[in-house]
């Protein structure tokens, strides 16, 4: 399988927007071949971001439902409508690429039939959104989604099940990953083409927003190096600018 492109979501809360550039730019720089899709919840493209209107998908906000929620949500249902023959990974718009091979070297050897999670990472029913890769065609299987109604159907009838409360960890948070996750193992029952990669074998190894110094010289050269597999930011941008953007000088 090669990847075509790689998308995730975010709202209108500064906290995860101001992450937008940096996003692109990461991956930009390290997978130019690959295209960057951020679903934005909302009315319309903040002025300050509209040389990247480009990347972004304008998603309205449905009165009823949480943008967080939305936002979180979407990434499982969009990628059914996006025109591409290859590979389609999901993301969190807070996780950035970190070296030029992690995300395509470890999905070559598969077929485009195959639904690959590229973390072994186990949570009793769920299965991590970061990050799941697999063709637009068998995103469609999986969530059989054909088009924007259907998306605002299944966001409807999922919220309403849920009491949503804004924040990580609070109430619902999870539920998109449930919802993947029972999705996931249904379609696998009858086709057994879901795989999962572990991380002793794709050299997973994240560079963690609370566990690094940036002055740390060893860290400087792993960073160059492309020891890292992901880097899962230093938020807000706004705080932590100058040491996000050494980390993108050094790769």
């Amino acid at each position: 399988m090669k990847l075509d492109c790689v998308l995730t979501a975010v709202n209108e809360n500064k906290m995860y927007l101001d992450l937008l550039p940096f996003f692109i730019k990461f991956w930009n720089k390290l997978y130019p071949e690959v295209d960057v899709k951020i679903i934005l919840i909302a009315n319309s493209i903040p002025e300050e971001y509209l040389s990247y209107k480009d990347n972004i998908i304008l998603f309205e906000p449905i009165e009823t439902i949480s943008t967080a929620f939305t936002s979180q949500f979407i990434r499982l249902l969009y990628p059914s409508l996006l025109d591409y023959k290859n590979g389609l990974l999901i993301t969190d718009i807070d996780d950035w690429p970190m070296n030029r091979h992690f995300f395509t070297k470890n999905i070559e050897e598969f077929s485009d039939d195959k639904w690959i999670n590229m973390r072994n990472w186990t949570g009793g029913n769920q299965i991590s959104m970061c990050w799941q890769v697999t063709t637009p065609k068998i995103w469609k299987e999986v969530f059989q989604v054909h088009s924007l109604e259907d998306i605002k159907e299944i966001l409807l009838n999922v919220s309403n099940k849920v009491s949503y409360v804004d924040g990580p960890g609070k109430r619902g948070w999870y539920t998109d990953q449930i919802y993947l996750h029972e999705k996931v193992m249904n379609w696998d029952k009858k086709t057994k083409n879901y795989v999962f990669l572990h991380d002793s074998n794709t050299k997973f190894c994240r560079l963690n927003r609370d566990h690094f110094r940036i002055n740390n010289p060893v860290t400087c050269n792993k960073i160059t190096n492309g020891v890292f597999s992901d880097y899962h930011c230093l938020r807000p941008n706004s705080k932590h600018f100058e040491t996000n953007n050494k980390i993108f000088d050094l790769l």
